[in-house]
């Protein structure tokens, strides 16, 4: 996903529920997972996102990623 985000593959990224073999386990809702197809949007077209903070707790359980979009 984030080669993708990184990319501004947004077409890549729509079906991302179906796209990774796991998606459904580790975002079982989908409210926390939407605002970052919101900042992309309000980026405009042919926005890319960068990535400026990544970290993990419990093990690499949980992911901490921030996108900043341009």
């Amino acid at each position: 996903f984030h080669d993708k985000i990184t990319a501004g593959d947004r077409d890549a990224t729509q079906n991302w529920i179906d796209a990774a073999p796991y998606a459904r386990d580790n975002h079982p809702t989908d409210e926390h997972f939407f605002p970052i197809f919101t900042a992309w949007g309000a980026a405009g077209d042919g926005a890319k996102g960068e990535r400026i903070h990544d970290s993990t707790q419990m093990g690499g359980v949980f992911a901490w990623d921030a996108y900043r979009f341009a």
